[in-house]
Formats: structure tokens, sequence, C-alpha cells
């Protein structure tokens, strides 16, 4: 899902900040620009007893004028795919977005805004994601422009607005998740009507495509920890068969992507992630080489505080190895255990609050309105209570950017 809103700051901008969270995944974007470099935020959580709420610095971004603001939303854990079962809606139907936003003009003075009416949405190009069985995208229904100032956004959808309590919102409790490496594939080779890419490792993470072929050109991706007999990627040994399941269920990890056949297009599906090692693309009608395909190593971004050291430092040792397998296990939470965007039933925009956590961050008066669902519905208020939670100002931050905060980073609130 997509969901926007346009803010008017009617002087020049001398510090700004902006809190956010989700009922499901949410990437943030600021007058065109991605903004952070935090994944699958707000992160793995027990939605009934706290949402993490992250802080961006947009001093620099923000300016005087008109503003954009919007975010792309997925399932994530809230909704998503997540045990052995492969239980979905855990949390609730409705994705949610929740942002609050102060700025300090240079006069001296100082204004709040955030989610609520005016705000709108739609379906976005990512038709499906989920942490278990993968990312699916058609590039051809990308709205170009849709995160920037003055984008025509009348034929979408009014949000619906929703109101939650705000204690449950707390500061994010660990590092964020990053995408901290990059590896370039050892090898690709033919098999039948595919090609294989080997990135010499298992990661957790995802890849970056490069070459998606003309228009229409549909690709699947599948990601794999092992190969076949005949040199295929296999996940035959991740399925799910269990006496008390009806059914086997797959493994997964295969994501899809149609071809817009815009000069320089790239497809890197921030919405999930897989442990893998070997990649299969399968659709492709001309050949691809390593020059085409990156592996993305993708964990919580932690911070290193012991080392050990051994003649063996090849990829196959088992202190190299038990010390990537735990770094790929971090995401968050110790599993790959997430789901993006299935179900596709409408998001919700949260209701910011001016009302102080035990100290107040904004000033008074300023009450932006907004937890909002989409579509709307005669049905909505039953169905939002499943949505989201508002943001809370951080009372230990201020109103004024941290000084460690890098422009458009998230950083701790």
């Amino acid at each position: 899902m997509l969901v926007r809103g346009e803010v008017e700051l009617g002087r020049s901008v001398h510090r700004a900040r902006l809190y956010a969270t989700a009922h499901g995944i949410y990437e943030l974007f600021v007058n065109g620009e991605r903004v952070g470099d935090a994944e699958l935020t707000p992160g793995f959580t027990a939605y009934g007893e706290r949402l993490q709420v992250q802080a961006y610095d947009l001093t620099g971004i923000l300016r005087e004028g008109s503003n954009a603001l919007g975010a792309v939303l997925s399932d994530g854990w809230f909704r998503g795919q997540v045990g052995l079962t492969r239980a979905h809606d855990q949390w609730g139907s409705r994705l949610a977005f929740l942002a609050q936003g102060g700025v300090d003009y240079e006069d001296g003075s100082r204004a709040v805004f955030g989610t609520g009416d005016g705000w709108r949405g739609r379906r976005s190009h990512i038709a499906a994601a989920d942490g278990i069985a993968g990312q699916s995208t058609d590039l051809r229904r990308a709205a170009e422009g849709w995160n920037s100032p003055g984008f025509d956004d009348s034929a979408w959808a009014t949000v619906a607005i929703a109101e939650h309590g705000y204690d449950t919102l707390v500061a994010s409790p660990a590092p964020p998740v990053r995408a901290v490496q990059e590896l370039a594939p050892l090898a690709v080779s033919r098999v039948g009507g595919a090609q294989v890419f080997d990135l010499g490792q298992n990661i957790n993470g995802r890849v970056r495509l490069a070459d998606l072929g003309p228009r229409d050109t549909e690709l699947e991706i599948v990601h794999g920890e092992a190969l076949d007999a005949d040199g295929d990627v296999t996940t035959a040994h991740l399925d799910v068969n269990v006496p008390f399941l009806p059914h086997p269920l797959r493994a997964g990890q295969v994501d899809r992507v149609v071809s817009s056949g815009r000069p320089g297009e790239v497809f890197e599906p921030r919405h999930t992630t897989h442990g893998f090692r070997f990649v299969r693309v399968e659709g492709h009608p001309g050949e691809l080489t390593v020059d085409d395909l990156t592996g993305v190593v993708v964990h919580t971004d932690m911070t290193r505080t012991g080392w050990f050291e051994c003649s063996d430092d090849s990829p196959q040792s088992p202190a190299r190895s038990r010390r990537l397998e735990l770094q790929g296990q971090r995401v968050r939470h110790p599993d790959r255990l997430s789901d993006e965007g299935a179900s596709g039933v409408g998001p919700v925009i949260g209701r910011s609050s001016s009302r102080p956590r035990r100290s107040s961050t904004t000033s008074p008066g300023s009450r932006p309105s907004g937890c909002a669902t989409w579509p709307p519905s005669s049905g909505q208020a039953a169905s939002s209570q499943t949505s989201r939670r508002a943001l809370r100002p951080n009372p230990r931050a201020g109103s004024s950017p941290s000084s460690t905060a890098r422009r458009g980073g998230a950083t701790r609130p």
C-alpha cells in the first residue's frame, strides 16, 4: 500500500525531526527521498504490549513551502505469515501508518504536523510481500513521483482515520536492521531454462537485480541454501510436513517481478529477507552475468565486541560460519519470520497526538489529526480497532534533532 500527505511550511526551516511507526512494515519517503537506512521498520514486536517508534532527522530535507510525506506499507509481522503453521493476521487485518513531525523555524517559532485528515492511499506496485513466501512486485504499476510535492493524488482513496491509545509506544530497544554488506556472485550458470548464481556463502538478506529484461518480462527468483543433483536451486529440505498440518507447506523464499521496461530499472525487494547462498532466476530472455546481480546482507546492525582468530578463515571454518549464522538470524528477532502484503486489506493512518508522555515535545494546541484506515467503509470503526496505534514523541529526545543524527538517518528516539 502507498499512503501520502503534504504539509505546508510557512517559513525557513532551522531544524526538523519526524517520528514514525506502523502496524506492518513501512518505508518512509519525504520530498521524493527514501529517509534513513533502517530496514523492516518498525521491527518485530508483541503489538499488544509495545510498538517501536523510529526518529528521523529531516533537517535539510523539509523546506519552506510544500512538502510531501509518504510511506510504502506491507504486512510484516503484524498480519503476515509467522511460525511453523504460517499463521497470519496474528495482530490484526489492517495495515496502518503513524507519523508526527516537529519543525523549528529560523525565527524561533515552531510547528507540529502529522498523519491524519487529508492523507490518501492506493495499492502499490508491491502486490504481495511475505518474509516466508517472498515479495511480488509489478513495476508497471509504480506511481512515479507519488512521494514528491505536487503529485496529483485526486484519484487516490481517502484514508480512514482511527483513534488508538498511545500507551504501547516505545523507543526502539535494539540497533536498527540495515543492509550491512554486498556480495558479488562467484559464478552464474545455465540450468535448464533458468540461470543460477552462487554467492559463495550463505547470507540473510535479498538480491538486487539490475537487468529485468524488456517490458512485461516476468521473472521468478528462487533463493536457496543448496543445489540438487542437477545443479539447480532446491528448497525441498525446508518444506514443512508434520502430522498435524492438512498438507505440506512449501518453503517459500521466492520473489517475483514484472518489468516495466524503464531505463535503469532495478529490482530490490526491501519488504522481505531470505536465507540463501544460491539464486535461481527464471524467465529472463537474455543471458545474465555476475554483474547483473548483487547479494545484499541484511540484519540487525550489531556492534561486534569479540573476535576469534584461527589459521582456517575460509567460509567453511566453524567459527566464521557460526558468526555469519548468528548475524543472519538477528533481524530484530532471532528468526526470519515476516510477511508483508498479501492480504490486500486497506491501511490505517495513525492519528498523531501532542499529548505528552511524561514530558511534552510539541507546542501547545498543535494536534495533527491522525489514525486512518483505507479504503473507508461503513464498518470502518470496527475494522480499524485491529490496525494501529498512534505515535507519541519521545520525552528523552526533545523536539530538536539529535546532534549525532545523520541527515535523513534513522536514530533512536
